[in-house]
């Protein structure tokens, strides 16, 4: 096959074609004077072999390119993009200077000398030991990565391309990995596969991903792969878009040997389908190349291929080739009506327009005209625009500049930005110092006082832009505004708008490197309190509204009902659920007040038949609580842990490949909940998507309903289809506070009628939680007496068991649940916080850490390691280690006055009568060494 290559200048034309010619292709270059493009575009004749297709895509697998057929061609013809080596890189950039480490050899000597004739400044540097091709870039163009990644694909290293902030002296860094002895770095075509035998190993090993919504068009594209002799590597998914906006096809970078063979293979069927079908390739044609580490797909094997010809049928897609006007989506955003009239001109033009609201802060101090993509290129469209806008503005003429913004990569789907001001809407110059506000992390440090609150209000009204609250830092004294990267001219708008609210003069101080944009408002802590008492304290006790407790026991289990404190439940009979949580599970679980608390609200919302919702912090037994109520009632649970990347398919099901043919139904978690009467559990329910907690909604009403409008339209909860008397649903969350947690609505929280704030242990909870997963010991609760009505309930075998003296221990569990109470109380999250309060991101210490701790003692101890030096690495690993050397002072503080610290240890030295004491409680025969009389 002959192919024609075009390009505006051959700094990338002349290597390439020389490589590909070394493959024993046919190639002509050519110098184009057409528009440069961002992407190169590959047109395909029909009359071309399919072999020599798939051959030639494999070779340029690295190059972002367009991919089409072209009936009236009688040859493949492909332009080149802009390499934009000269014209379009910033001043940092301009010099192409490029490192190349790895070993000098043939393999090192040639990439240097392709990336060379490329244009680049190519530096050699030794560097034994490169495993991996990969390519490392402070903001390069896609054809410049393109390059540097076709470069070391000629070696046979397929190359991983990742953008790094950190760069400093280098652009970019290519590193080419060790290629033991040294070969010829042009492959040999004797000996190899054929084409048709490389291409089914290929594919045999690739997973194929079709997204779209047109079923017949994916089937089709699978029908031409399997002619081939592909089977099973192509299925129909979803992908985070359920509807996507281009023809793309979206490979790893890994890919090498037979698997380029193979997504050759995939790209060609891909445009084959899309000629068949009639899509204009000149409008839009099938968009493939790569994309970095970060945004590609995470298994290095897979390809995920969009063909939304069900939304280009019903013209619901915006060109993304060639010069029409409605390629460029324009979105008109005016403070005032004339949006209205340059909105009506625009599309009298042809530009697809959209209209939208100003934001309070203006992207740009006077007014412009924002062009993604290459709009600079073609002269007619933005005169048209200039036409259209100053037809619509009437008397006020507006000034319009075009810019094409090198600092991030264009997108492929072209959106202009269009924001008309009059002269009585231009920012002041307070919103001009803030603009870009939106990149950084605004904190306002203060106490919770109308002024404070005002002043936040007062700048999310003048900025648009709401500050994250958090409770004051009591070493702050003054009024000050830390910062690291932000201009000094924002801080100092932030400081004078907050010393208006507030009456304070705010103190700047650069506290951090360029690199972090945090920035904290510390408002001074009032030196005397208008109010009177604790606030703190609680004034509702434990028993307080509360029924008279049983003498007999919290937890009462026989055969067909559960005493949950005074609330009884039937059990189920017969064989146990495979979901059913088993009921060693509930025997581990320590019965400490907090969790008798939670067990006893879960039960009563559980006979209530209501919606219930625990809220607290992290490893607080929310999850763990539920689980083992449903492990002594038998209860089967469907648990579903929420992300952002949670879909109401995963809670109400889809559509999946039967192996008999077609498509079959496939129930989702909450389907299956309300049909087969499972408890179903949301943890982490304000991590996930707004939208998808919504769809439940209906579950949450009296009475319950849920619509399959994703299937049948069919309603769980009728009377032709009643929801099963077992189901009930429970949903776990952290605090809004921390971090990626997003804040329920009102509405949607009031939907939850039985809530629980459950709060972190405290140093009871923690040291009976300790001695239980010793000793199996569960702690008296109170009123309530025992936790098992009956001892049969509550047997079990210690988890870690410790070869240690058993006072000693339980000296040390004293001491170290009194330690974790202290470290939680001042962590970064409470009001006194002291420890990592200068940090963004909190410490986080929970059960989970405690547990691994003894998990630790238990494996030193067996070593034989002392038991005192065994506590001092399990305290290390569990907390010196988590912290920052900057907070380790206050830590060792917090250790010493609990007896487990760097300067004062007393673990072991109980007086006489404490060790009397221990042994009357257990019974225990005493050691004397360890143990010593305090003076």
């Amino acid at each position: 096959m002959h192919l024609r290559l075009l390009a505006p200048d051959l700094s990338f034309a002349l290597p390439l074609a020389q490589f590909l010619r070394t493959q024993g292709m046919e190639v002509q270059t050519e110098v184009d004077s057409a528009p440069a493009m961002q992407q190169s575009v590959l047109h395909l004749p029909i009359s071309a072999p399919r072999g020599e297709v798939v051959a030639l895509l494999r070779h340029l697998l690295p190059v972002p390119l367009t991919v089409a057929y072209r009936p009236v061609l009688t040859e493949a013809r492909l332009w080149l993009a802009d390499t934009g080596l000269d014209t379009r890189v910033t001043d940092r950039l301009a010099a192409k200077a490029v490192r190349v480490c790895g070993q000098d050899g043939a393999r090192t000597r040639r990439v240097v000398g392709l990336l060379r004739a490329l244009g680049f400044d190519a530096a050699f540097k030794q560097a034994p030991n490169v495993r991996e091709a990969q390519v490392q870039h402070a903001r390069l163009i896609p054809m410049q990565q393109a390059m540097l990644a076709w470069a070391l694909g000629t070696v046979g290293s397929p190359a991983t391309v990742i953008q790094t902030e950190g760069m400093a002296r280098w652009p970019a860094v290519v590193h080419v990995p060790d290629g033991g002895a040294e070969v010829d770095v042009v492959p040999a075509q004797q000996g190899r596969l054929g084409l048709a035998d490389e291409q089914r190993l290929g594919l045999s090993a690739l997973a194929v991903l079709f997204h779209g919504e047109d079923v017949g068009a994916l089937q089709g594209c699978i029908a031409r792969l399997r002619q081939f002799g592909v089977m099973d590597a192509c299925s129909i998914g979803h992908s985070g878009d359920a509807t996507p906006r281009r023809f793309a096809l979206t490979p790893a970078l890994r890919l090498q040997g037979a698997e380029q063979a193979g997504w050759a293979d995939v790209a060609e069927a891909a445009a084959w389908v899309l000629h068949q079908v009639g899509v204009d390739a000149s409008l839009m044609p099938l968009v493939s190349g790569f994309l970095n580490e970060k945004e590609g797909p995470v298994d290095p094997r897979r390809i995920d291929v969009a063909l939304p010809v069900e939304r280009w049928a019903a013209g619901q897609l915006t060109p993304w080739a060639g010069p029409a006007p409605a390629r460029f989506r324009v979105v008109v955003r005016a403070a005032s009506e004339v949006s209205g009239e340059v909105a009506r001109e625009l599309r009298a033009a042809g530009f697809a327009v959209e209209v939208a609201e100003l934001p309070v802060i203006a992207q740009r101090p006077a007014r412009s005209l924002v062009s993604a993509g290459d709009l600079t290129r073609y002269p007619a469209l933005v005169q048209a625009l200039r036409d259209a806008v100053h037809r619509g503005s009437g008397a006020t003429p507006l000034q319009l500049s075009v810019r094409f913004p090198v600092e991030r990569v264009p997108e492929l789907a072209e959106h202009v930005s269009l924001d008309l001001l009059r002269p009585e809407d231009q920012p002041t110059p307070a919103q001009l110092a803030l603009r870009g506000l939106g990149r950084h992390a605004l904190t306002v440090y203060g106490e919770a006082t109308q002024v404070v609150q005002d002043a936040c209000t007062r700048f999310r009204e003048l900025t648009g832009i709401e500050p994250t609250r958090s409770s004051p830092d009591p070493r702050a004294r003054e009024a000050v505004v830390r910062y690291g990267g932000a201009s000094r001219e924002m801080v100092q708008a932030i400081a004078d708008e907050f010393g208006r609210a507030t009456g304070h003069t705010f103190q700047l101080e650069k506290t951090w490197g360029d690199g972090d944009r945090d920035i904290w408002v510390h408002v001074p802590i009032a030196s005397a309190r208008t109010d009177s008492g604790d606030d703190s304290v609680d004034p509702f006790d434990r028993v307080w509204g509360r029924s008279t407790p049983r003498s007999e026991g919290f937890l009462h289990v026989m055969p067909t009902a559960l005493h949950v404190g005074n609330v009884c439940l039937p059990r189920r009979t017969g064989p146990r659920h495979p979901l059913a949580p088993s009921l060693e599970f509930a025997r581990r679980m320590c019965l400490d007040a907090q969790t008798a608390e939670l067990l006893e609200h879960v039960a009563s919302a559980v006979a209530a038949g209501e919606p219930c919702l625990l809220e607290g912090p992290t490893s607080a037994t929310k999850t763990s609580g539920i689980l083992m109520l449903a492990a002594l009632l038998g209860q089967p649970v469907m648990r579903v842990n929420l992300s952002g990347q949670t879909d109401t398919s995963e809670l109400i099901g889809h559509y999946v490949p039967d192996p008999a043919g077609g498509f079959r139904w496939q129930d989702g978690a909450a389907v299956k909940a309300v049909t087969e009467g499972l408890w179903l559990v949301l943890d982490e329910l304000n991590l996930g998507p707004p939208q998808v907690v919504e769809r439940l909604n209906a579950l949450l009403e009296h009475p319950a309903s849920l619509t399959l409008t994703e299937r049948d339209h069919r309603m769980i909860g009728s009377e032709e289809c009643p929801i099963h008397t077992d189901f009930r649903i429970f949903a776990t969350m952290n605090p809004a506070e921390y971090a990626g947690r997003a804040a329920l609505s009102p509405a949607g929280k009031d939907r939850w009628i039985r809530q629980l704030q459950v709060a972190s242990p405290d140093a009871a909870a923690t040291e009976a939680m300790l001695c239980h997963a010793v000793w199996a010991e569960q702690p008296e609760l109170g009123k309530w007496g025992a936790a098992w009505a009956t001892t049969s309930g509550g047997e079990s075998t210690p988890s870690v068991p410790i070869a240690a003296d058993r006072p000693l221990l339980r000296d040390f569990f004293r001491k170290l649940a009194d330690l974790h109470a202290r470290v939680l109380a001042r962590t970064s999250t409470s009001p006194d916080a002291s420890l990592g309060a200068d940090r963004r991101e909190g410490y986080a210490f929970t059960r989970r850490g405690l547990l691994a701790l003894l998990q630790r003692l238990q494996s030193e101890v067996a070593a034989g390691v002392e038991v005192q030096d065994a506590m001092r690495i399990g305290l290390r690993q569990a907390y010196v280690d988590r912290v920052a050397a900057a907070d380790r002072a206050v830590l060792a503080l917090m250790m010493d006055a609990v007896g487990l610290g760097p300067h004062t240890w007393l673990v072991g030295q109980m007086t006489q009568k404490e060790v009397q004491d221990e042994v009357a409680s257990t019974g225990a025969v005493l050691d004397p060494r360890g143990l010593q009389e305090a003076a």
